[in-house]
């Protein structure tokens, strides 16, 4: 009989729980949600796993998306997060342990609202609420919108909704044919496929659909940002803010060769010929194969370097590309002032170059073979180019007088190329976006700064390096203000209530739903005067304090550096050097040859470049990129011979073009495979390309494959000829191995190979 009791009581429980739960209806039907618990307490509405698009699958893939089907002529959708929704298909780069992780159909988003909203309508009854829309970050590959990585419990006391969207990653999102066939930013298109959703219906969760800013990190930021210059989301938000993300970083700039990436996406992928068909036909064939096969293919694109890889991102579309998405580079978009007037809040944190700079101590042996490769890759970075002064610049700046980097990648070393990396990748680029901006808008469109510099007792370093040393402080790094944000139970521990790190939480989340619901600066302690530095505004840090009660301090301070915005400007072309660190298969756009003392014309968009015009050349520094050519001269031809290579001009240099590459005539050196890979590039335009490739033998076809191997085990190699410095480059000698060379690069004028037996 008493288990009978327990029984029924339990039953009337969960009865009159489901009578109690959150309900909302929206133009496409109605949806029960459920109860969570804000960080003091509070409860708040949590509707979790919402369609806002079709599943992007079978022919929605790489299409742009499609609004949602209605369910409001079939059953409530069950938005409670009872059964969590997976994320978009991606393996974590960053975090390469966690595998192959989601599902294509992944466009959903979360709504979170006040309990309040719901019991009054609104915050007092009458004023709707401001409405957060989160971007997550991870480099265009990876992220999250689930509650346990994006969870609303800390922005909950603050009488704001929050929604955090999903968007499509890695080739499902970015993947491009520079065509109609596959017009390529579809993350970008379901990031405003989302917003326009938030439009339509947040006003039934009791928000202002006038009153909605978007929020991003890292490549969220970046997102964000992007947002920021397409006029078609005129209307769709009205604040923007970017955490440690901008647009005018290399990391997300438009890749420049989408066809030719999604040509080697097909191959690896086991696509035979991919060149040979047209652009419809590729994509038809890449939409049969298996998804998690492109996520596992990924690793293809590194030529086995073990560090991070951003294979994917936005690219320039046609204009005549239907609801095109970006058709212009948002360096020349942003420079112009063409973008959306509304405020900005954007920022860093100190080292955010350490998401960069970590893999290095992942390698704990750090062995003499890897230290080999590491340093060998981190000076291909910073000066592998043949023609630019980039690695002693750098090296100066950031190694003072260290000549070398030593035998092992130290601790010390490792802050340095973080300060590097930081620069470089986070606060040049914003500054300039903050420059320019400045000069094309006023005060319609106000631009506002922030700085994250508190110490607490959790970092993101412990994720970027799970078995650090502990004795090591890495400071603040990449994603450490976001500890402060939006709650990660299943990264860190919860905050104790009214615990110093819980009063920062409450500063940071009431900065950030100031500023959505008034669109105005920060403010910053009573003793903090704002000043101006000239025309570039300041930056509102917060930092630790003394003080158990008021942990952080807030104060306006000058940020812009004028000395390294002067190296930077100079020295921009070394910026485009440094994604090659972390695998960028993208070749940026064209820059001004420094070396070119007799024209200082712009040369081809690539690593490696010449500025002796007409030289076809193979980016150096980078492996698995592209053929460029650079005008209609060219001075030099390189051969192989067996396990000897052979240097000879086959044109006589033009005049007055010392300082432009040029090979040595008649230079002939020795080499081995237990010290440097033959060297293999190559390069004067040739109708004669197709009789040279074939009268490589069978035998031939077999060293070239040993090279290459060779080649991939030492990963890139530079070594000085005659004042030069030459790179291999295995790629191409893996094309030419199959004896069928694709006629996209025929094209470019890839010239003479003789690979004799």
């Amino acid at each position: 009989m008493p288990y009978r009791v327990v029984v029924i009581l339990t039953v009337v429980f969960v009865a009159a729980a489901a009578e109690n739960v959150p309900r909302v209806c929206i133009q496409d039907g109605c949806m029960r949600g459920s109860w969570m618990r804000s960080l003091h307490g509070e409860r708040y509405e949590a509707f979790i796993g919402i369609p806002f698009a079709k599943p992007p699958v079978g022919p929605l893939r790489f299409a742009n998306p499609v609004p949602n089907e209605p369910w409001a002529d079939r059953k409530e959708l069950d938005a409670s997060g009872r059964i969590p929704r997976a994320p978009c298909l991606q393996k974590n780069l960053f975090l390469p342990e966690r595998g192959v992780e989601g599902k294509e159909d992944c466009l959903y988003l979360n709504v979170y609202r006040p309990f309040k909203v719901s019991r009054e309508g609104t915050e007092n009854g009458t004023t709707p609420l401001a409405t957060l829309v989160y971007i997550h970050g991870g480099g265009f590959l990876a992220g999250y919108n689930s509650p346990l990585v994006a969870g609303a419990e800390k922005l909950m006391d603050n009488a704001v909704i929050l929604v955090t969207i999903a968007y499509r990653l890695g080739a499902f999102g970015f993947l491009s044919t520079g065509d109609d066939a596959a017009s390529g930013n579809f993350g970008l298109k379901d990031q405003r496929e989302a917003l326009r959703w938030v439009r339509r219906n947040i006003e039934a969760f009791g928000g202002d659909p006038k009153l909605v800013t978007v929020m991003g990190h890292s490549a969220g930021g970046a997102s964000v940002h992007l947002q920021l210059m397409h006029h078609g989301n005129e209307g769709l938000f009205q604040r923007a803010i970017s955490l440690s993300g901008n647009a005018l970083t290399p990391w997300s700039a438009p890749r420049a060769n989408p066809l030719q990436l999604a040509q080697q996406q097909a191959r690896l992928l086991g696509i035979k010929m991919p060149h040979k068909m047209t652009t419809d036909e590729l994509v038809e064939a890449l939409r049969a194969i298996d998804a998690d096969l492109f996520v596992s293919s990924y690793k293809g694109f590194t030529n086995g370097s073990r560090y991070p890889v951003i294979v994917y991102g936005p690219v320039v579309e046609a204009a005549t590309v239907p609801d095109a998405f970006l058709t212009e580079p948002p360096r020349e978009l942003w420079a112009r002032g063409a973008h959306l007037s509304v405020p900005w809040l954007t920022g860093i944190v100190p080292n955010d170059g350490f998401v960069f700079s970590a893999p290095i101590l992942k390698d704990t042996d750090c062995s003499k073979e890897t230290f080999a490769q590491q340093k060998t890759l981190l000076l291909n970075v910073l000066g592998g180019a043949k023609e630019t002064d980039a690695l002693p610049i750098l090296m100066e700046r950031f190694f003072g007088n260290q000549s070398s980097i030593g035998e092992c990648f130290t601790h010390e070393n490792v802050d340095k190329l973080t300060k590097l990396f930081n620069e470089g990748l986070f606060v040049y680029p914003l500054t300039l976006s903050v420059r320019q901006h400045v000069n094309h808008t006023g005060t319609k469109s106000p631009i506002y700064l922030y700085r994250f510099n508190y110490k607490g007792p959790h970092s993101y370093s412990s994720i970027f390096v799970p078995d650090r040393d502990e004795s090591h402080n890495f400071g603040i790094v990449h994603c450490d203000e976001l500890i402060y944000i939006l709650r990660a139970p299943i990264l860190f521990p919860d905050f104790r209530r009214n615990s110093p790190d819980a009063k920062v939480t409450q500063v940071m989340t009431k900065l950030i739903v100031d500023f959505a619901r008034t669109g105005t600066a920060p403010t910053g302690d009573e003793d903090s005067d704002r000043v101006s530095d000239g025309e570039f505004p300041q930056a509102l840090e917060l930092t630790n304090s003394n003080s158990t009660e008021e942990p952080v301090l807030k104060k306006y301070i000058n940020f812009y550096d004028a000395d390294m915005f002067e190296f930077w400007t100079r020295n921009n072309y070394a910026l485009f050097y440094l994604p090659c660190f972390f695998g960028h298969p993208y070749v940026p756009g064209g820059t001004r040859n420094p070396r070119c003392a007799r024209t200082r014309q712009f040369v081809g968009p690539q690593w490696g470049h010449t500025c002796v015009p007409g030289c076809i050349t193979l980016n150096f520094t980078c492996p698995r990129l592209h053929v460029r050519a650079a005008g209609k001269y060219c001075s030099t031809s390189r051969h192989v011979y067996g396990a000897r290579a052979q240097f000879r001009s086959t044109r006589a240099p033009r005049e007055n073009s010392s300082s432009c590459f040029q090979s040595p005539r008649s230079r002939r050196f020795s080499d081995s495979f237990t010290n440097t890979p033959a060297l293999v590039s190559s390069f004067r335009p040739s109708s004669r390309t197709s009789r040279h490739l074939a009268r490589i033998s069978s035998s031939s076809v077999a060293y070239v494959r040993a090279l290459v191997h060779r080649a991939e085990e030492l990963l890139l190699h530079t070594f000085p000829v005659n004042g030069e410095r030459f790179t291999v480059a295995p790629e191409p000698l893996e094309r030419i191995a199959e004896l069928e060379v694709e006629p996209a690069v025929l094209r470019t004028g890839m010239a003479s190979f003789d690979a004799l037996p």
